[in-house]
């Protein structure tokens, strides 16, 4: 599925645990791992005259290290400037498969959290994005004001959320649920959003006859992942607000991984743009894997 993945690093603490939870890729079919430590020109330059080159790579190293005793296949690669634009050249040079990000953190992490980068990877990647969730924590030392990050490391099959608006798009990302199932997902949850915006004149039957549509919709989703395997499927159609509405299930079910595609009719096309992007990426207490448009062929 993921045979060769990209991890993106600015050398941080919170890179440092998102690189302990890469042995999660490797149920995903992960072999090979390009761990590429993204500056901007500013902050390379910053570093160079602070002559501070060699304690990065010793950084890097390290990294790289960590990532070859959990069994992977490692080469590092160093890039300056707009990384969406860097870390497409790398996937098109080395024919990657995934790009891994973490979703807390300083400067590049930082703007993952906030939307920019994460705005930039959504809208212009051209392989699934995977958006690994850390928990914060508070320090164990008393003296010490300020929050820690752990990792969670969590098994990516155990759980999963998908949310689809039934777009051409959606359809195609599906692709990737049957994969995640074939290769081992032990629970899945197929959701459907009735947006209250667009829906907000329907009367309670025509919005019943919508739910019952939708579930049929649904239905057929899971018999598809149902021949594939004997995985746990359950569908659910909800009312309200897209965003709010799967962050809040979300919490409720606590799945480990939430899968969507990033373009579409209807919610998709609105979840990952603006405001409603950086509550999910911010907000969602699980791990977030998006389907680009350009990625979702079916014949792949």
């Amino acid at each position: 599925m993921f045979s060769k993945v990209i991890i993106a690093t600015d050398l941080s603490k919170a890179s440092n645990e998102v690189i302990k939870c890469a042995q999660g890729l490797i149920p995903l079919g992960a072999k090979e791992i390009i761990l590429t430590e993204c500056l901007k020109t500013l902050e390379a330059t910053s570093l160079a005259l602070a002559e501070d080159i060699e304690s990065v790579d010793g950084i890097l190293e390290e990294q790289k290290s960590v990532l070859e005793k959990q069994g992977f296949k490692v080469r590092t690669e160093k890039v300056f400037g707009t990384a969406h634009v860097e870390i497409n050249r790398l996937i098109k040079e080395y024919n990657c498969d995934a790009v891994m990000v973490p979703s807390l953190g300083h400067s590049l992490l930082h703007e993952i959290t906030l939307g920019s980068l994460a705005g930039d990877l959504i809208h212009h990647i051209t392989k699934p994005l995977l958006l690994v969730r850390l928990k914060v924590e508070n320090s164990k030392n008393e003296k010490e004001n300020q929050c820690v990050l752990a990792s969670s490391c969590e098994d990516f099959h155990s759980s999963i959320l998908y949310a689809t608006d039934f777009s051409e798009h959606a359809d195609k990302a599906f692709l990737y649920m049957e994969k995640l199932v074939k290769s081992g997902a032990k629970k899945v949850t197929l959701i459907h959003i009735q947006d209250m915006v667009s829906l907000a004149k329907a009367s309670k039957e025509l919005l019943k006859e919508y739910d019952n549509i939708d579930y049929k919709r649904l239905d057929e989703l899971k018999e598809r992942l149902l021949k594939i395997s004997d995985t746990k499927v359950n569908t659910k159609v909800v009312y309200g607000k897209p965003a709010n509405e799967i962050l809040k299930y979300a919490d409720e079910i606590k799945p480990a991984l939430i899968v969507a595609g990033t373009h579409g009719r209807g919610f998709i096309g609105d979840l990952f743009v603006g405001s409603i992007s950086h509550n999910i990426v911010r907000h969602a207490n699980s791990s977030v894997l998006l389907i680009p448009k350009e990625e979702t062929r079916e014949d792949e």
